[in-house]
């Protein structure tokens, strides 16, 4: 089964909120529900997560959706509200991956973390991802749990093979500085310098410098040239060709603390540019100069992305 992308994740949340402040919504939310079998999967586990919301009484209720609405004070109260009803966990899942935190090390949102290996090797963690790593006299072995790594191995004659694994296959390092980045769509690893062997299932392919490999569970795609900027993250950049927005903002969302969505009508829009990962409302009003979209912030925990009202 596929799982819902983030950004499929913050649709249904967008889609809940306006069905919670306006009913007469259902039916686009019914034309979305039946767009992709990933939508329905994402608002049934959003529904089940979301239950204690559903508990509250109704003044509660109305109190909450009209900081939504509004983004007008009682902030407070929807904070309270939020946290004694369990949504809290939904917000403090945005800042801190709740699902990771019992691993070996792991990254919080907007955080890009440095590690130093115990071989000297170098690990740099994106935000909101986790690594387990298990050193033996056998060999170096980093287990990507999720997210997005940068790895420059150590140049010290340490002859152990230097493994990172991920759900899609095993990768093994020849003397190298290489990204591998791993979602719902499977894992992605990008060599900057000397090669990585990739094993899959059945096939082994050596990806070579300045090429990237797709793979998901365990079937190995071609190595391709790799674009301009697919580093650019390491060093707070997002650079993008012709890439759809909803890619852009699910990018973006990795950086906020707030639940960050977008209308499902502008998910294909495409969009190219240089965009700051850290400074994310700047591009998000960057991006609203350019394109057909509004950003709207609800409060301190949503900002919605939307269309543009027509002239």
């Amino acid at each position: 089964m596929i799982e819902p992308s983030r950004a499929t994740i913050a649709a249904a949340i967008d889609w809940q909120l306006r069905i919670e402040s306006d009913p007469l919504q259902e039916a686009g939310l019914l034309a979305w529900l039946t767009e992709d079998p990933t939508n329905a999967l994402a608002w049934q586990r959003l529904r089940a997560l979301n239950q204690p919301f559903a508990e509250l009484d109704s003044s509660q209720r109305q109190i909450l959706l009209a900081s939504h609405r509004t983004a007008r004070k009682p902030l407070a109260t929807a904070l309270a509200l939020l946290f004694a009803s369990g949504l809290g966990l939904m917000i403090l899942n945005r800042q801190w991956p709740l699902a990771e935190l019992t691993a070996d090390a792991y990254s919080q949102t907007g955080e890009i973390r440095e590690i130093e290996l115990p071989d000297h090797s170098r690990l740099l963690l994106g935000p909101r991802s986790a690594v387990d790593i298990r050193f033996d006299d056998r060999e170096r072995l980093v287990i990507l749990r999720r997210g997005h790594i940068a790895i420059e191995t150590a140049h010290e004659g340490d002859t152990r093979p230097f493994i990172v694994l991920s759900e899609d296959g095993r990768l093994r390092a020849l003397g190298t500085r290489f990204t591998v980045r791993s979602d719902y769509q499977g894992s992605l690893v990008t060599v900057q310098r000397s090669a990585v062997e990739v094993r899959g299932d059945t096939q082994k392919i050596v990806v070579g410098e300045n090429q990237q490999l797709h793979l998901q569970d365990g079937r190995l795609g071609t190595p391709q040239a790799t674009p301009p900027g697919v580093d650019a993250w390491t060093k707070g950049m997002l650079q993008v060709r012709d890439q759809p927005l909803g890619w852009v903002i699910e990018q973006l969302g990795t950086y906020r603390s707030d639940v960050l969505t977008l209308a499902p009508e502008l998910q294909g829009i495409r969009v190219s540019g240089s965009f700051s990962l850290h400074e994310s409302d700047r591009t998000l009003s960057a991006l609203e100069q350019t394109l057909p979209i509004r950003i709207q912030r609800l409060g301190p925990f949503w900002t919605r992305v939307v269309a543009a009202p027509k002239e």
